[in-house]
C-alpha cells in the first residue's frame, strides 16, 4: 500500500499575496503625491496653468501655488537655448517672479516684477544652459542649470501665488518643452498665526513649530505612514512672515515703537535657539537677517529727531542741572541717524552675497532721497533749551554752550555735511552691488549703475570722471549735465526700459534735483558761460554767449543769467581803470536790470525771491542805475520803495512769504532748504546781506551747493572770487 501524500497547506499563499497588498498599500500611502501639474511644447510662447482644486483637469477654476517646480529644456542641438527667453510668473512678465536668460553677457536675471520690479540676483554662466530647473517654495527661490544648483535666495517681499506661468523666447527657432510641477502640502499659512510683539507671548505662539515632533509609535507610523512635516519650511514661512509684518512697520514709520517691536519681535525668533539648528535652517535665517538689517535701515533712515518721552527726559535733566552735555542724537538727530545707518551698511555689505544684489540697490534710492529731504528744524530742541534755562547760577554757561551746539547744527555747512554723509553711504552701497553683480548686468544697466555713482561724486566734490565714449545719448547728456558741462541736448533722453528693475530712476531723478539741472537749457547756457568766463579775454566771450540768450521777459532763468553776466562783467571791470570798458559794463547791467524790472506785466522782480535780490544787488553795486530804475514804466508794479534801495518791508505783495529770506538777517540762512531750490535760496540770501548791510556775507557758501543751471558764483564781488581761486573749469 503506497502511503498517503501529505497535502500542502493552502495558507502561504494567501499569506503571500496579503504581505504583498500590504507591502503595495504601505508604499502607494507613503509615497509623495503626483506633482506634475501641465506639460507645454512650442516654439515662442507658452502658457501653463494650475490645476483645479483636486488636481484632475487644466478647465476647473484656477488655483494659486506658491510651491511649483518649472523645468525648461531643449533638445539636443538646438539652438534656442542661446537666445533671450523668460520665465515667469503670472499671463505676462512682470507680475511675479521672472527669470531672464540675457545671451549677450551670458547671464541669468532673476526679477520680482510688480509696481516697483527689482533685480534680485544676476549670475554670469560660462555657456548657454541646456536644461533649466527653476523653484519656488514661498519665499525661497533655487535655480539650477543643467543639474548644477547656481542660486539660492530668500525674498522677504515675496509677490502673491500664482494661477499662471509662461515662457516666451525673442528667437522662436527651436522647440523648446516646459513642465510645471505643484506641490501644494505646505501646512497651515503663518501669516494666520496668532502673533505679538511681546516676546512672552510671541515664544507661546511658536513652540508648537518650534518643539521637536513627537516620535509616533510603530503601529501608528504603519498604519499611517504618510510624509512628515517639512519644518525646515514651515519655519522659513513663519520667519519670514515675521520679517514681512515687521518690514511693513518700518514702511510706515508712523509708529515708531510699533516698528521697533516688530523688528524685535522678528530678531528674537531668528536668534532663538529653540528653534531647528540644520545648516540649511541657519543659512535661511542669516538671509533673513539682513533682510531686518534693510528695514531697520529703511527705519532709522526715515525717522526724525528725538521723540516727546526722550524730550521730557532730557528736560527734567536740564532742569535738574543734571547734564553738562547734550547726547549726540539730541545735538543734530540726523548725523547720529547717518552714523547709525553707515555702521549697518558696512555690516551688511560685510555678510553680502550674490543674491543680495536686490536687497542693496533697494537702499539706494532711500539714502538718496533722505539726502535730499529739506532739514528739520531743530525747533523743538531750541524751545526746549528756552524753557529750561536757568535764571543764573554756575549752570548758564553750560546751558549757553548747548544752545549754539544745537545752533550750529542748522547752518549751511552742517546741513551740506550731512548731505554728503548720506550720498557718500548710498556709494558704498552701489560699489559693492556692482561688485556683486560682476558682468551678469547688461550695457544698460551697467550705465545706470555708473551714472548713478558719478552724481554722487559730482555732488561730493570729486573730480568729474570723462564722459564715457559710445555711450547712448540718455547716458552721455546726464552725465554732462551733472559734471557742470555742456549736456549737448535739448531734452532729457528717457532713460532705458532695462534698468527700471535696478530701481535707480528715482535716485538718478533726485541728484539732477540736487546738481540744480532743471531747465535744461539754463544747463547749456551756464556751461557754456564757464568756459567763456575761463577765456583769456573773458568779457567779449560772455557777451556773445549772452547774445544767444533768449529775449528779454521770455524765460526766467535767461534774464537771471544776464543779471549774473552783468555782474561778473561789472567786477572785471573794476578791475580795470579804462572808462570804455566801465561804460560798456554799466549798459550791460542796465539792460539786464531791465529785464528783471520791466518787459513783462508782472515783471521777474516783484514775483521770483531771487530775482528781486539780483535787482537790488545790482543797484547797490551800480548806484547810477538808480535813475534809469525809476523811470522803468514797470517799476511802479515792482515798488519803487523795495527796488530802489528803502526798507524791504515793502515787498511786492507775491514775495510777500518771502520776507524771512529776504531779510539779510543772520536767520535767513536757516531758511534756504525750503520751499526754494537751496542754490538759489542761499544766492538770494548773500545778495540781500550785502544789499541791507547787514551781517557780511560769506560767499564762499556758493561753493558748497552746486548749482548747474545757474553761475551763482558770478554774483561774487571780484575780491571775494579772486580769493576763493574762481570756478574750475568744466569737465569735456
Amino acid at each position: 500500500m503506497l502511503p498517503s501524500r501529505r497535502p500542502r497547506p493552502r495558507w502561504p499563499l494567501p499569506l503571500a499575496a496579503v504581505a504583498v497588498g500590504a507591502v503595495a498599500w504601505w508604499a502607494l500611502a507613503d509615497r509623495p503625491p503626483a506633482s506634475l501639474a501641465a506639460v507645454a511644447r512650442g516654439y515662442s510662447t507658452l502658457a501653463l496653468r494650475a490645476a483645479d482644486s483636486d488636481g484632475s483637469s487644466q478647465t476647473g477654476p484656477l488655483s494659486s501655488c506658491a510651491d511649483w517646480r518649472i523645468f525648461l529644456t531643449w533638445d539636443e542641438g538646438a539652438r534656442g537655448a542661446g537666445a533671450e527667453w523668460t520665465l515667469h510668473e503670472g499671463r505676462q512678465p512682470g507680475e511675479g517672479y521672472s527669470l531672464r536668460w540675457v545671451p549677450s553677457r551670458l547671464a541669468l536675471h532673476l526679477v520680482r516684477g510688480g509696481e516697483r520690479p527689482v533685480l534680485l540676483a544676476a549670475l554670469s554662466l560660462a555657456s548657454p544652459p541646456r536644461e533649466i530647473q527653476w523653484r519656488r517654495r514661498g519665499a525661497r527661490l533655487v535655480v539650477e542649470a543643467d543639474a548644477v544648483p547656481l542660486l539660492t535666495v530668500i525674498d522677504a517681499e515675496p509677490p502673491p501665488a500664482p494661477s499662471w506661468w509662461g515662457f516666451a523666447t525673442t528667437a522662436p527657432r527651436d522647440e523648446t518643452e516646459i513642465s510645471l510641477h505643484l506641490d501644494r502640502q505646505l501646512g497651515e499659512d503663518p501669516e494666520r498665526l496668532p502673533l505679538d510683539d511681546d516676546p512672552v507671548r510671541l515664544r507661546l505662539a511658536l513652540e508648537p513649530l518650534q518643539a521637536a515632533p513627537p516620535r509616533r509609535p510603530w503601529w501608528v507610523r504603519l498604519l499611517s505612514p504618510g510624509t512628515v512635516l517639512d519644518r525646515p519650511h514651515q519655519e522659513l514661512r513663519l520667519a519670514t512672515a515675521l520679517v514681512r509684518r515687521a518690514m511693513a512697520a518700518a514702511a510706515e514709520s508712523g509708529d515708531q515703537a510699533h516698528a521697533l517691536g516688530a523688528l524685535g519681535a522678528a530678531r528674537v525668533f531668528l536668534s532663538d535657539p529653540m528653534a531647528t539648528a540644520s545648516p540649511a535652517t541657519a543659512t535661511d535665517r542669516s538671509r533673513l537677517r539682513r533682510w531686518l538689517t534693510l528695514a531697520e535701515i529703511r527705519l532709522v533712515a526715515a525717522s526724525g529727531g528725538l521723540g516727546e518721552d526722550e524730550l521730557d527726559a532730557l528736560a527734567n535733566d536740564l532742569r535738574g542741572s543734571r547734564l553738562v552735555a547734550l547726547p549726540a542724537e539730541a545735538v543734530d538727530a540726523e548725523r547720529s541717524a547717518a552714523t547709525r545707518v553707515a555702521d549697518a551698511v558696512e555690516s551688511l555689505i560685510a555678510d553680502s552675497r550674490p543674491e543680495d544684489l536686490g536687497l542693496l540697490l533697494s537702499l539706494v534710492d532711500p539714502l538718496v532721497e533722505r539726502a535730499c529731504r529739506p532739514p528739520e528744524e531743530p525747533a523743538a530742541m531750541r524751545e526746549l533749551l528756552r524753557s529750561t534755562a536757568p535764571a543764573a547760577g554756575a549752570n548758564r554757561p553750560t546751558h549757553a554752550a548747548l544752545v549754539a551746539a544745537v545752533a550750529s547744527t542748522a547752518t549751511p555747512a552742517a546741513v551740506w555735511s550731512r548731505r554728503s554723509a548720506w550720498l557718500a553711504i548710498a556709494g558704498r552701497m552701489l560699489d559693492r552691488a556692482s561688485s556683486l553683480a560682476g558682468d551678469g548686468l547688461t550695457d544698460d544697466q551697467r550705465g545706470l549703475l555708473a551714472l548713478t555713482r558719478h552724481g554722487i561724486n559730482c555732488l561730493l566734490g570729486s573730480d568729474p570722471a570723462p564722459t564715457p565714449g559710445e555711450a547712448p545719448a540718455w547716458l552721455t547728456v546726464r552725465w554732462r549735465a551733472l559734471a557742470g558741462s555742456d549736456p549737448q541736448a535739448t531734452a532729457w533722453p528717457d532713460l532705458p526700459l532695462a534698468g527700471y528693475p535696478l530701481g535707480l530712476a528715482p535716485a538718478i531723478a533726485r541728484l539732477q534735483q540736487l546738481a540744480a539741472t532743471e531747465p535744461l537749457a539754463a544747463v547749456r547756457w551756464t556751461a557754456r558761460l564757464n568756459v567763456a568766463d575761463q577765456a583769456t579775454e573773458p568779457a567779449p566771450a560772455l557777451r556773445a554767449v549772452v547774445q544767444e540768450l533768449p529775449a528779454a521777459g521770455q524765460m526766467l532763468e535767461a534774464d537771471l543769467l544776464r543779471a549774473l553776466v552783468a555782474l561778473r562783467l561789472d567786477a572785471l571791470a573794476r578791475l580795470t581803470s579804462d572808462p570804455q570798458v566801465a561804460k560798456a559794463a554799466f549798459d550791460d547791467a542796465g539792460r539786464a536790470l531791465s529785464g528783471l524790472t520791466g518787459s513783462r506785466p508782472s515783471p521777474w522782480a516783484s514775483t521770483d525771491p531771487l530775482a528781486f535780490a539780483l535787482a537790488r544787488l545790482m543797484l547797490a553795486r551800480l548806484p547810477d542805475l538808480v535813475a534809469r530804475t525809476a523811470q522803468a514804466p514797470a517799476v511802479g508794479a515792482v515798488g519803487k520803495g523795495a527796488i530802489l534801495g528803502e526798507p524791504a518791508s515793502d515787498l511786492p505783495a507775491a514775495l510777500a512769504g518771502y520776507g524771512e529770506l529776504l531779510s539779510g538777517k543772520p536767520q535767513a540762512l536757516r531758511s534756504i532748504w525750503a520751499p526754494l531750490p537751496a542754490d538759489r535760496a542761499l544766492l538770494t540770501v548773500l545778495a540781500m546781506q550785502e544789499v541791507t548791510n547787514g551781517p557780511k556775507p560769506d560767499w564762499t557758501l556758493l561753493d558748497l551747493i552746486p548749482c548747474r543751471s545757474l553761475p551763482t558764483h558770478f554774483a561774487r564781488p571780484m575780491s571775494a572770487a579772486a580769493a576763493a581761486g574762481g570756478p574750475s573749469g568744466p569737465v569735456p
